[in-house]
C-alpha cells in the first residue's frame, strides 16, 4: 500500500508546511571582510620590469662626490692644518678651496692632503687673521682654484658601489574533490571560491615579503632541504642594511607638528626626484588631515587601479600618500611611515617564470595522483626586487596618534 502526506484539516500556512520545503533565502553574493589587503604588490606589478640570467642579479649605483668634509678636530685661527674624520680625505686634492659654513672663512688647501691631515692656508686670501674651527665643523668643497702655469691637478676617482638580490619562488596549492565541485552551492562553485580565496591569500604573502623579508641564499646542505633556496630582500631589508643611508626619524614623545613633519620631509627629499610615496598606518594619516588645510587630494589615477591614494604638496616635492590597512591591523606598525622612490625599483625575474601563473593540474602530474578524485590548482610566482640608491628612502618610526 503507498504511503501518502498526512491529511490536515484547515488553510496551509508557514508555520504548517514541512521546515525541510522552505527555501533559504541566501544572497549568492560572499563579502571579504578586507577589500585593499595588497596596494604595494599592486603598485609593484606596474613597476618597470627586466629580466635577469640567474637567481642572483647585481646591479650598480654610485653617489655624486660628496660636497662637504668634516673636521674631527677644532684648529687655531690661522692654523696651517685641518683634520679631518676617517675616510674624508680622499675628497679633496691640492689647490681646492674649502668654506666652514659655520663661520664662513675660506681655507685653500695648499699641498696634497695625506691620510692624517691637511695642510692650508686659512683665510683665504688674506692668508692671516681669521676664526678658530671647532670639531664638527662643515667644510663645503668649492672646487679648486689654480695658479697661472699650473701643473696638472691631482686626480680623485669615484667608482660604483655593487649591490645585488635574489629572486624567490613562491607556491599557493589548494584542492577541491569532485564531489564537492559537483554539488550545487550558494554562490560561485567551490573551485572558484578556492581560486578567490587562495589568490587574495598568496598576494597578502606577497605584499609581505616585498615590504619585509630578507635577502639571502641557504644551500640544501647548510639546511637540509632537498634544494638551495633564495629569498629576495624586501624594503625593510635594504633601509636597514649597514651603510644604506637611509633617512630616518624617531618621532618617540615628539609632537608632529607640520613643522616636524617638514623637517622629516626635507631629509626624505634630501637625494631622488620631488615625488616620492609614503606608505603609513593611520596615525600620521590622522595627524596629516589635522593640519594640511584640505591639502590632501585624492590621486584619481592611482583609485583606477585599486589603491587609495592622497597627495600632499610640500615644499620640496610631492608626496604621494598611501594608507595601508595591515599596516595598522596586521602589522602592528601604526607608528611608522616609510618612503619610497618609486623610479628607483625594477621588478627582475627569468624569463617566463616572472609572472604570477595559475595552473590547473591533472592526470600523471606531479601534484596529483593519477586517477585522483579532485582538481588541484596552484598560483606560483618567481621574482625579486631592485633597490637602488637606498639613500632616497626613508623611515619614520614613534609616531604618537
Amino acid at each position: 500500500m503507498p504511503l501518502y502526506g498526512t491529511q490536515a484539516a484547515g488553510m496551509t500556512s508557514l508555520d504548517s508546511t514541512l521546515s525541510n520545503r522552505i527555501q533559504i533565502d541566501m544572497s549568492e553574493m560572499i563579502k571579504f571582510v578586507e577589500p585593499e589587503i595588497y596596494p604595494f604588490t599592486r603598485l609593484v606589478d606596474q613597476l618597470d620590469y627586466a629580466d635577469c640570467k640567474a637567481e642572483k642579479f647585481e646591479f650598480m649605483q654610485a653617489d655624486d662626490f660628496d660636497a662637504f668634509v668634516t673636521l674631527s678636530t677644532g684648529a687655531l685661527a690661522e692654523a696651517t692644518t685641518l683634520v679631518l674624520v676617517t675616510g674624508d680625505y680622499p675628497k679633496i686634492v691640492k689647490n681646492m678651496t674649502l668654506r666652514n659654513m659655520r663661520t664662513g672663512e675660506i681655507s685653500f688647501v695648499s699641498a696634497t692632503p695625506t691620510t692624517t691631515s691637511v695642510t692650508i692656508l686659512a683665510n683665504w686670501p688674506t692668508c692671516s687673521g681669521g676664526a678658530a674651527h671647532l670639531a664638527g665643523d662643515k667644510m663645503l668643497i668649492l672646487g679648486t682654484t689654480m695658479e697661472d702655469g699650473s701643473t696638472p691637478v691631482d686626480v680623485r676617482n669615484i667608482e660604483p658601489a655593487r649591490s645585488y638580490n635574489y629572486i624567490e619562488k613562491m607556491r599557493e596549492g589548494w584542492k577541491v574533490s569532485g564531489r564537492v565541485e559537483a554539488s550545487a552551492l550558494y554562490g560561485p562553485t567551490a573551485l572558484e571560491f578556492a581560486k578567490k580565496t587562495h589568490l587574495r591569500e598568496f598576494m597578502k604573502q606577497r605584499e609581505r615579503k616585498l615590504l619585509f623579508q630578507t635577502r639571502g641564499r641557504v644551500t640544501a646542505a647548510t639546511s637540509g632541504l632537498d634544494e638551495s633556496t633564495t629569498s629576495t630582500g624586501g624594503i625593510r631589508y635594504f633601509m636597514d642594511a649597514a651603510g644604506s643611508d637611509c633617512a630616518s626619524r624617531d618621532f618617540t614623545g615628539v609632537s608632529v607638528t607640520k613643522a616636524e613633519f617638514d623637517n622629516f620631509l626635507q631629509d626624505a627629499f634630501m637625494y631622488g626626484g620631488d615625488r616620492k610615496l609614503m606608505i603609513c598606518g593611520w596615525n600620521i594619516l590622522r595627524i596629516i588631515d589635522g593640519w594640511a588645510d584640505n591639502k590632501l587630494q585624492t590621486v584619481q589615477g592611482a583609485k583606477e587601479y585599486g589603491n587609495t591614494i592622497k597627495r600632499y604638496e610640500c615644499t620640496y616635492g610631492i608626496l604621494d600618500i598611501m594608507p595601508h590597512k595591515a599596516w595598522t591591523n596586521e602589522f602592528g606598525m601604526n607608528d611608522e611611515a616609510w618612503i619610497v622612490q618609486l623610479d628607483n625599483m625594477v621588478r627582475r625575474g627569468l624569463p617566463g617564470r616572472s609572472n604570477m601563473q595559475l595552473t590547473t593540474t591533472a592526470g600523471s602530474d606531479k601534484l596529483q595522483a593519477i586517477g585522483e578524485d579532485a582538481t588541484r590548482q596552484e598560483l606560483t610566482v618567481e621574482d625579486g626586487l631592485e633597490l637602488r640608491n637606498i639613500e632616497t628612502f626613508a623611515r619614520a618610526y614613534g609616531i604618537g596618534a
